[in-house]
């Protein structure tokens, strides 16, 4: 689980960590669709938290699952955290 504070956080994160992409020629995909992936999985608000769900197939994809400040400030409040 990640802490993501603003877009300059999620698209580090995301080409370091979660995609791993590296600039070389031999990059799995170029810098366009790289843009294009990051637009497409960007959450919709910041901060918020982001994790990696695995379905248990080796063969489906990760699927990666964001909680909005929203949603973390209403369990808070119903395990009386606030």
């Amino acid at each position: 689980m990640k802490l993501l504070q603003n877009e300059f956080d999620y698209r580090t994160w995301m080409t370091d960590e979660f995609l791993e992409y590296d600039d070389s020629p031999s990059s799995a995909m170029s810098q366009d669709e790289l843009e294009q992936e990051l637009q497409r999985l960007m959450p919709l608000n910041f901060p918020c938290l982001v994790y990696v769900a695995y379905s248990g197939n080796p063969n489906a994809p990760e699927r990666l699952v964001f909680t909005s400040r929203n949603q973390v400030a209403e369990w808070a409040a119903a395990m009386g955290l606030t």
